[in-house]
């Protein structure tokens, strides 16, 4: 292949049947062939796709597989936000009782105005919302949904509060 590489293409079959006839010991009928250039570089083309794809097929797996799902977000659906919290993948979702029970945990704070939705800052006007035995920090929201987007401030404290553990360090600032 290198020899036949390193040459004109219509000397490639002559150096391939040289070579044939050095290290076999007699050329091939088919080496002789007008279409044998064609084949040795399909041939070696192939070969050489077999040999990346063997290399490469193990790296991609591994990379899917180590892959943070979460990594770069900076809000998060309820969902995703209750998946974090289990250590799970948000295609998990449907079929994990714990996730579904904090979800429906962080939509209630939310509803209630315990905890900021994405885009929410906490202003002077929020203070008045502060009475009562368990006085909110942000307004209501009763028309939320799972799909409402909580950011990730807001998820650092839902984990702090609550005692669970995040993929990433919480910041020490409270």
């Amino acid at each position: 292949m290198l020899a036949a590489a390193t040459t004109k293409p219509d000397d490639a079959i002559s150096n391939l049947s040289g070579w044939a006839d050095k290290v076999v010991g007699y050329s091939p009928s088919w080496l002789s062939n007008s279409n044998a250039d064609n084949w040795g570089i399909w041939i070696g083309a192939a070969l050489i796709a077999v040999a990346l794809a063997t290399w490469i097929t193990p790296w991609a797996a591994r990379w899917v597989r180590d892959r943070k799902w979460w990594h770069g977000k900076v809000r998060f659906t309820i969902p995703e936000a209750a998946c974090l919290l289990c250590g799970l993948r948000p295609s998990q979702f449907d079929t994990h009782e714990r996730a579904k029970a904090l979800a429906n945990d962080i939509l209630g704070g939310v509803r209630n105005g315990m905890i900021r939705i994405d885009g929410e800052a906490w202003t002077a006007n929020n203070i008045g919302l502060a009475i009562g035995p368990n006085p909110s920090k942000y307004p209501k929201k009763p028309d939320a949904t799972l799909d409402t987007s909580i950011g990730k401030n807001a998820l650092e404290g839902f984990a702090k509060n609550r005692g669970f553990k995040l993929p990433w360090p919480l910041s020490k600032t409270d």
